[in-house]
């Protein structure tokens, strides 16, 4: 009896787990979901003195997983994920607004993650059409975009100064959400999240 309830409840907590969240620890990006202070696990800054230039950190990953199919075709599985005991964040007592900010700042860091994911699909997506293997080509335009990236995160704390620059956040929000929506062919799915 004991074996058949714990069974029950296994298939009960599967079957009602948000899509988005891969395992405990991780975050595959969806469009609606939201990041939230609580998501945020880690329990000191990555490096001690960034503790002075920063209120939050994110850490996000990025897979990319060659695969095959039945035809013997190869083909790319990316997924994006937010990584819960990476990331830190130092919640203001005093100002529920700069956490809001903050928040914001650090959910466009996922959103760019996202748009280098829909990068990485659509270049994959490219190759494959004139290719069934995958190549040392399709690795370093993948290599490419994953400099874009970093690149980019830098780019967008520089000139937001890490967010305190309401105008810049605000123009950079517009700006990945177009890049977003030019590339929404490519967007992580809940099938994604799922492998």
């Amino acid at each position: 009896m004991k074996s058949i309830l714990l069974i029950y409840g296994l298939v009960y907590l599967l079957s009602v787990s948000p899509t988005y969240m891969v395992d405990n620890d991780k975050i595959c990006w969806q469009e609606n979901v939201i990041l939230t202070v609580n998501d945020f696990q880690s329990l000191y800054p990555p490096v001690p003195e960034y503790v002075f230039k920063a209120q939050a950190w994110s850490k996000c990953s990025i897979t990319v997983i060659r695969r095959s199919k039945k035809d013997g075709n190869d083909f790319c599985d990316v997924r994006v994920y937010f990584i819960k005991s990476k990331s830190w964040f130092e919640i203001s007592k005093t100002d529920s607004r700069i956490n809001n900010e903050v928040l914001a700042h650090e959910q466009l860091h996922f959103d760019i993650e996202e748009l280098v994911g829909r990068k990485i699909r659509k270049c994959a997506d490219d190759y494959y059409k004139i290719n069934t293997k995958y190549s040392l080509e399709l690795n370093s335009q993948i290599d490419c975009i994953f400099q874009e990236r970093r690149a980019l995160h830098s780019l967008y704390d520089e000139e937001t100064d890490h967010g305190a620059i309401e105008n810049k956040q605000i123009k950079w929000k517009e700006i990945i959400k177009s890049e977003l929506d030019n590339l929404n062919d490519y967007k992580s799915t809940p099938k994604d999240c799922a492998m």
